[in-house]
């Protein structure tokens, strides 16, 4: 299965092998009236599915009201009272072409209304970083779903960094959206700094090596080079 180049270029999972992690794209085929218990997927990463034959009723809440209103047993059935009393609980239906996204750590149940074929899969770059780093804290003790995020952010900032080198080769100008996001990059690497001072030896290693130092020298000077002069 293939995607659009400019999804997968901004997908820092792309081509991404860790054991035992489901990162793979996955083509799901589910009855009428079949439904997935609320439930979170790998946490760190957003979710995405898009409905290619179907009609599907999907449930979302964060993790923080999970916690609070006793929705985050996987066990226990939905209670859709509690559901309406959450701030961020919101329900969709997502029919034939539509694509739903759900943020690192969202808590979802599905229901499939009529028979589905839907294709799903993670994504994870530097956007809503903090989400992510909060999302992999809150779940870190169950290891069937945590991630390590810095061996993905050392990745994902060496493409990042090829591509700051290819913006200043053509001597380009940013967009308002990437150097909003180059900035994002930047502060996540600067909160992994942070923590291999706080006496991460593991993320110090992956954080303070030669690849990783010159790819955000990459975006920096990129984003001082390369960003429009605001309008007077």
């Amino acid at each position: 299965m293939t995607f659009p180049a400019w999804l997968e270029e901004a997908n820092w999972l792309s081509a991404y092998t860790a054991e035992g992690k489901t990162f793979l794209t996955k083509l799901q085929l589910v009855w009428d009236q079949q439904h997935t218990p609320r439930h979170y997927d790998n946490t760190g990463c957003d979710t995405w599915m898009k409905v290619l034959v179907g009609i599907v009723l999907v449930a979302t809440w964060s993790f923080d009201d999970a916690v609070k209103h006793s929705m985050a047993d996987f066990s226990e059935p939905v209670d859709w009272d509690v559901l309406h009393a959450m701030p961020s609980a919101r329900l969709f239906i997502v029919r034939q072409g539509d694509v739903l996204v759900m943020p690192a750590g969202t808590y979802h149940y599905v229901y499939t209304v009529k028979r589905k074929l839907v294709v799903a899969a993670d994504f994870l770059n530097a956007s809503g970083w903090r989400t992510r780093v909060d999302s992999v804290a809150y779940f870190g003790a169950d290891r069937t779903h945590a991630i390590d995020l810095a061996p993905i952010f050392c990745r994902g900032v060496r493409i990042e960094g090829r591509r700051a080198a290819a913006a200043l080769d053509r001597r380009g100008k940013l967009s308002a959206q990437r150097a909003r996001y180059y900035r994002s990059v930047l502060d996540w690497h600067r909160a992994l700094l942070d923590e291999a001072d706080e006496g991460s030896n593991q993320v110090r290693r992956l954080v303070e090596t030669p690849e990783v130092h010159q790819a955000v020298a990459l975006i920096v000077r990129c984003l001082s080079e390369c960003t429009p002069s605001p309008t007077p």
